[in-house]
């Protein structure tokens, strides 16, 4: 499941391609939140996956034929 688009923080009108590698909104200098569309990963399929952040990588921005880097991170929750 990849995002939708890139959101604003402030103001929700300032919407930004997915594909951007962007952390911040140019215009109002907030953070970007990460939009998906209507279909959503059930948390069920994360089960069973190793504990790290990576088992919700459906859910992070990033590209399907990236590889992730793991510095040991733990399990991380998804708020």
């Amino acid at each position: 499941m990849l995002p939708s688009h890139l959101e604003c923080s402030r103001d929700a009108s300032h919407r930004y391609s997915a594909a951007e590698l962007a952390t911040v909104c140019p215009q109002d200098e907030a953070p970007l939140l990460v939009r998906y569309g209507a279909e959503f990963m059930p948390l069920d399929l994360c089960q069973g996956r190793e504990c790290t952040m990576w088992r919700y990588r459906e859910m992070l921005p990033i590209d399907t034929l990236e590889e992730p880097i793991s510095l040991g991170e733990g399990a991380t929750p998804l708020l």
